[in-house]
């Protein structure tokens, strides 16, 4: 039980990762529309240096894969594409985990604020590791299945800045917590 527990508490963790936790760098919308409208591709991601867990602190680190946002005024879409972190628990790192997810949803803003509202999800978080007191573990966990959509995917409020290197998205509660993307 506790091997599913923490592999389930891992999907949670690489969702938050790989949707909410990152800054994003956007690019301009376009004549006459706001600077967070438009197609935009993943440049940075600034992540908490751990997560806290009911099982440790687990920490999570983007290696690779790709992920874009499109937006208009109303609506976005994020798809992410082999987003490959290395995961580490109790400060040792124990795997790897790929996400492949498409999400969607409204937006809305107010002032510096974006507010994102998640309709749709679907896609995996697949780990490969030895994580202790478990083993060795190759699974992959459909997103939907996890009953973790708030977590996955965009969804919330960001505050938003908008410069000549593109959009940043801000997350987060502050003290550490807070995750960027910079599209």
């Amino acid at each position: 039980m506790f091997g599913r527990r923490f592999v389930v508490a891992l999907a949670v963790t690489l969702g938050l990762g790989a949707a909410a936790c990152q800054p994003l760098a956007v690019g301009s919308g376009g004549s006459g529309s706001p600077c967070y409208v438009g197609s935009f591709n993943l440049s940075s991601l600034k992540l908490p240096s751990s997560i806290p867990s009911e099982f440790g602190p687990i920490g999570i680190t983007k290696t690779g894969g790709s992920e874009q946002l499109v937006t208009t005024a109303t609506t976005w879409q994020l798809t992410a594409s082999g987003l490959t972190f290395v995961v580490s628990y109790n400060g040792a790192n124990v795997g790897t985990a790929v996400v492949d997810a498409a999400a969607s949803g409204t937006l809305s803003a107010s002032g510096s604020t974006l507010t994102f509202g998640l309709t749709s999800l679907s896609g995996s978080a697949h780990f490969v590791g030895t994580v202790p007191g478990i083993g060795a573990v190759d699974t992959t966990i459909p997103l939907d299945r996890l009953g973790v959509s708030e977590l996955v995917g965009l969804s919330g409020s960001a505050t938003f800045g908008c410069g000549a290197s593109g959009l940043t998205l801000t997350f987060g509660g502050g003290q550490g917590s807070d995750f960027e993307m910079d599209f």
